[in-house]
C-alpha cells in the first residue's frame, strides 16, 4: 500500500514538474529574444532616422533577425525570396527553442535552412520548388505562422472568420494568416484588413513582422467583427444620356459589415450599372437595385435626360478675302444644326499685326496674309485666308525716309492732311508729319492698330505723357527711332499727330 501510495505520489509530482518546465520553457523561448548587434543612426544608409519602419528595422538588426543586403544597405523597398522566408523562419524557430542561431551555409545557401525547416515541420517536403522566387504576403504568412508554437502567438484581437476581405474561407493558409492577424502579427494593408494575399511583401514590412514576432509588446490591435446588415439606403441620380454616376449607399447600422453588393437595373436600355456605377443611355427612368450578400437590398430611381445637341460643323461665307490696309470685311459663320444648344463663335485672328476680327468684322493692319478663324465650344471650326494689300493710291504720306518706321497713313488707311520733313538738322532736330483721320467713325482704334503694326515691327512701348491739347501721347522705340502717337487736333479738325525722332 504504502508503495502505491509513493508510485502515485511521484507520478503526480512528475506531472506538476513537467507542466511547470513546459511553461517556463514558453516564457523562456520568448526571452531568448534579445539584442545581440548595435544598431545606431546611419548603420543603413538608406534607413533614414524618421520613417514608420526605422524602429522595426532596428529591433530586427539587434535581435539577430534580419540582415542589410549589404553592409551598408538594407534595401527597405526590396522583396524578400522564398529562401530567405525560410532562412527567417528558421532564426526564429532556433532562437525560440535554444537561444541561438547558428547555421552553416553550404551549396546552395538556403539548404541548410530547407532542411531544419522540414525537419521542425515550418514547410513540409516539396512544398517548394523555387527558393529563389520571390515570396507572396500569403507564403510568407504560411511560413512565418509555423515559425514559432501555438502559445507564443496568442490571440489578442478579435478576428471574426471571413472579415479578411480577400482571404476566402477554404483558400491556401486561410488559418496562418487567421492566426497571425489575432496575434497581432499581421493587420492588413487598410481599415477593413485587407491582406493582398498574392502580392509581394518589402523588406520593412519585414522587419515589422518579425519585430512583433519577437517582441510581443509591439504586437497590434485589430479588430475585424461582423455587424449584420439590416437596412440600405440608395440614393438617385439625374444624368444626361452618354453620362456616368456613382450611386451613393448607405447602411444600417453605418458601420454593418458588407462583404458584397449585388446590382441591377429595371431597363439596362435607359440605365446600366456595374458596381455602383451608373452608366445613362437614352432618356427615361430605371429603378438601380443593390442586394447584400444577407438578402437586405435598397433602390433608387435614376432619371435620364437628352444629351443636348452639339454643333457638329461651321462653315464661313468666303474661304478666301482681300483687303486694303485700313478697310474691313465681313465674315459671318453657319452652325449646323440650327437646334445646336451653345452656338457661340471665338474668332481669332493668326496675326493680329495684319489683321484683326471682331464678331465676324476683319480690319487690314498690315500688308501681308492672315488666318480667320471662327470656333465653337466643342472644337468645331473654320477659317478663312485673308491676304491684306497696300492701297495703290498716292495721296497716303510716306515715312519710307525713316527704314523701319510702319507708315500711319498706310495703317489707317488715311491721307496726311500736313506733314514736314527737315533734313537740315541731323544732329539733334526732329522730323514730323501731322496725318488726321477724316473718318470718325475709326473711332479710337487707331492706338491699337497702329501699336500692333510697331510691336510687329519691332518696336516697343517706352512711356506716355499728356500733351498741350489735354491727350495722351505715347512713346515707342526700336533703338533708332523714336515714334510719338497721340490725338491733336488742328483748325477745328480732329487728327493725329505722329513725330519721328532719330
Amino acid at each position: 500500500m504504502k508503495k502505491r501510495i509513493l508510485s502515485l505520489f511521484l507520478a503526480v509530482g512528475l506531472s506538476v514538474s513537467l507542466l511547470t518546465t513546459g511553461a517556463l520553457a514558453a516564457d523562456d523561448g520568448l526571452s531568448n529574444f534579445k539584442s545581440v548587434n548595435t544598431y545606431t543612426t546611419g548603420t543603413f544608409t538608406d534607413v533614414p532616422a524618421d520613417t514608420w519602419y526605422t524602429s522595426n528595422v532596428k529591433t530586427a538588426y539587434e535581435m539577430d533577425l534580419m540582415k542589410g543586403t549589404s553592409g551598408t544597405a538594407f534595401s527597405p523597398d526590396g522583396n524578400i525570396t522564398v529562401g530567405s522566408t525560410i532562412a527567417l523562419a528558421c532564426r526564429l524557430h532556433s532562437i525560440y527553442n535554444t537561444g541561438a542561431a547558428n547555421f552553416v551555409q553550404g551549396d546552395p545557401w538556403y539548404q541548410v535552412y530547407v532542411d531544419y525547416a522540414v525537419k521542425n515541420g515550418i514547410i513540409s517536403q516539396g512544398q517548394f520548388t523555387d527558393y529563389n522566387a520571390v515570396a507572396t504576403r500569403r507564403q510568407f504568412a504560411a511560413i512565418l505562422a509555423r515559425a514559432l508554437p501555438a502559445e507564443a502567438l496568442e490571440a489578442k484581437n478579435t478576428v471574426d472568420d471571413g472579415m479578411i476581405p480577400d482571404v476566402a474561407a477554404g483558400s491556401d493558409n486561410y488559418n496562418d494568416i487567421y492566426l497571425l492577424y489575432r496575434a497581432g502579427i499581421l493587420t492588413g494593408s487598410d481599415s477593413k484588413g485587407t491582406f493582398q494575399p498574392e502580392t509581394t511583401i518589402t523588406r520593412s514590412s519585414v522587419a515589422a513582422i518579425v519585430s512583433r514576432m519577437a517582441n510581443p509588446a509591439l504586437r497590434q490591435n485589430i479588430s475585424l467583427t461582423y455587424v449584420n446588415l439590416t437596412g440600405l439606403t440608395l440614393t438617385g441620380l439625374s444624368l444626361e444620356a452618354g453620362k456616368t454616376g456613382a450611386i451613393s449607399v448607405q447602411t444600417a447600422p453605418s458601420n454593418a459589415t458588407v462583404k458584397s453588393l449585388t446590382w441591377s437595373s429595371s431597363d439596362a436600355s435607359v440605365a446600366s450599372v456595374s458596381n455602383g456605377t451608373v452608366t445613362a443611355h437614352k432618356a427615361g427612368t430605371a429603378t438601380i437595385t443593390a442586394v447584400a450578400d444577407n438578402g437586405v437590398s435598397g433602390s433608387c430611381t435614376v432619371t435620364v435626360t437628352a444629351a443636348p445637341v452639339a454643333v457638329s460643323s461651321v462653315t464661313l461665307n468666303q474661304t478666301t478675302m482681300t483687303l486694303d490696309v485700313g478697310k474691313t470685311g465681313t465674315l459671318t459663320a453657319t452652325v449646323q444644326p440650327a437646334d445646336a444648344v451653345n452656338k457661340n463663335i471665338t474668332w481669332t485672328s493668326s496675326n493680329t499685326a495684319v489683321a484683326t476680327v471682331w464678331s465676324g468684322t476683319v480690319t487690314a493692319v498690315a500688308p501681308g496674309t492672315v488666318t480667320i478663324t471662327a470656333s465653337t465650344p466643342n472644337g468645331k471650326s473654320a477659317s478663312c485666308t485673308v491676304t491684306v494689300k497696300k492701297p495703290a493710291s498716292s495721296g497716303y504720306q510716306s515715312y519710307s525716309r525713316f527704314a523701319g518706321v510702319p507708315d500711319f497713313g498706310l495703317v489707317m488707311g488715311t491721307y496726311a492732311m500736313d506733314s514736314t520733313y527737315d533734313p537740315s538738322d541731323n544732329s539733334g532736330g526732329f522730323f514730323y508729319s501731322y496725318t488726321s483721320i477724316k473718318n470718325a467713325g475709326h473711332g479710337e482704334d487707331f492706338a491699337e492698330r497702329y501699336d500692333a503694326a510697331l510691336v510687329a515691327s519691332g518696336f516697343r512701348y517706352m512711356d506716355s505723357f499728356v500733351n498741350d491739347d489735354g491727350g495722351t501721347t505715347l512713346i515707342y522705340t526700336n533703338g533708332t527711332y523714336f515714334v510719338m502717337m497721340g490725338a491733336s487736333v488742328a483748325g477745328g479738325v480732329p487728327g493725329i499727330l505722329i513725330v519721328v525722332t532719330p
